[in-house]
């Protein structure tokens, strides 16, 4: 089992969730470092660099994304820093429990942070994530 999550090599996580991800890591030895989204601020350019460039994080190449949800506006700096850094090959895998809060496009936001190209192998007809998810926003998938 342990083989498993020792994949995760940085979690993101809320600053309420730190603690409990800290605490995993140690338990579960998953040699992961353990990043608040906080620090991915908004308003602040040198986010970009905390992950692109910071030895800490920058070679890592397993990202998970606990409460991914609050990636679901694709107009944030917290969003375009995510972005650029999966965008640099990285695997990841995001959880949530609240994928949708107020339409379709708040999962096909958080989609396009590991699936960037609209045209996809995956079993959607048609094989294009904006059309796709043009058709499920009128109903009709």
């Amino acid at each position: 089992m342990y083989a498993a999550l020792n994949k995760f090599h940085i979690i993101i996580c809320p600053a309420p969730l730190l603690e409990m991800w800290e605490r995993y890591n140690e338990v579960y030895q998953l040699n992961a470092r353990v990043l608040s989204m906080g620090m991915l601020k908004e308003d602040d350019e040198s986010a970009f660099k905390l992950l692109l460039d910071d030895f800490k994080y920058k070679d890592r190449d397993f990202v998970l994304i606990d409460e991914s949800h609050n990636l679901r506006n694709n107009a944030t700096q917290r969003y375009k820093v995510v972005e650029t850094f999966l965008a640099t090959g990285k695997r990841c895998c995001l959880l949530t429990a609240t994928p949708r809060n107020k339409s379709a496009w708040d999962i096909y936001h958080q989609l396009k942070l590991f699936h960037q190209d609209d045209k996809t192998d995956l079993p959607i007809d048609p094989p294009d994530l904006k059309q796709y998810f043009q058709l499920v926003e009128k109903n009709k998938p």
